[in-house]
């Protein structure tokens, strides 16, 4: 989920949802193909991870709902993973592909793809700073920093990290850091990496904490094992606050908005969106 650059939310689940911040849905648009849970903008479209077939792809929506399609080529790509839209112009993606190379993949706006391999892992997350592509390894707890050549210029290691399956991270321009779950505890923890590579971790009261998102200011994870999402600030990730989603039984997605809002999807029976308020203590609506 992400505020597009029309000033409404857009989800994917198979399709892409337009939906205003007051929680209308305007339009669906249907790519054709499915799969995938990730989503991101260059500022004119949207994007979404997706499948087709046995093959990773992704699905570009136009604000207007014109869809095009790019898949990767066959016996190239098993799996295609968290997308960011990075400096260079081109839609970043972290892979794993059949034959068990991994690490991150680049679309330009021409449709071409390039692989750019790392060492051996398990690379499902990817976000940008704004001048390099960074992707998180959750087979060993490695976050790589790399240039938009594909050159690993760092790797830190989360010593400690029990993860090992593809919950989220989140880059916080506020803070330079990002932010990782993990969610194999008991305890799971929330880990803070700063571009430099101070890195600390928090527990957490999440059985499977999931999706994380951040506003710079207050920092919101879901618990794909329960009934609630988590907020706490920044600052002092600690001082949790649990926030019940009625009905939901696997929160899963976390995005805010420029307004504040909060929104959480769950993956389980509800097959919902909620809406939070600014203050993080109201429900608002259920959107799908």
């Amino acid at each position: 989920m992400l505020e597009g650059p029309d000033g409404n939310m857009w989800l994917w689940n198979n399709s892409f949802f337009k939906v205003s911040l007051s929680g209308t849905t305007l339009a669906t648009y249907s790519s054709g193909i499915g799969g995938g849970s990730s989503i991101c903008t260059d500022g004119s479209s949207i994007f979404a991870a997706a499948t087709s077939g046995s093959y990773a792809a992704i699905s570009k929506c136009t604000l207007a709902g014109t869809i095009t399609n790019y898949v990767q080529s066959p016996g190239s790509y098993a799996g295609g993973y968290q997308l960011t839209y990075g400096p260079d112009g081109r839609v970043w993606q972290a892979w794993v592909d059949s034959l068990y190379l991994e690490g991150a993949g680049a679309l330009s706006s021409g449709g071409a793809w390039t692989k750019y391999p790392q060492t051996s892992g398990a690379y499902y997350n990817i976000a940008t700073d704004g001048t390099y592509i960074w992707i998180f390894d959750v087979a060993y707890g490695r976050l790589r920093q790399l240039t938009t050549s594909g050159v690993n210029i760092n790797t830190y290691t989360l010593t400690g990290y029990t993860g090992g399956s593809p919950p989220g991270m989140c880059y916080d321009a506020a803070n330079s850091c990002f932010w990782i779950v993990d969610y194999a505890g008991p305890p799971s923890k929330i880990w803070k990496v700063t571009t430099s590579g101070v890195i600390t971790s928090t527990n957490t009261s999440a059985t499977r904490p999931w999706g994380i998102a951040t506003d710079g200011t207050t920092l919101w994870w879901t618990d794909y094992a329960g009934t609630q999402a988590f907020s706490a600030p920044c600052s002092n990730p600690a001082s949790e606050t649990g926030h019940t989603l009625p009905g939901a039984t696997q929160p899963y997605a976390v995005a805010i908005d420029s307004l504040g809002g909060v929104y959480v999807s769950d993956g389980g029976s509800s097959n919902s969106v909620f809406k939070y308020n600014a203050t993080a203590t109201t429900q608002l609506c259920m959107i799908i």
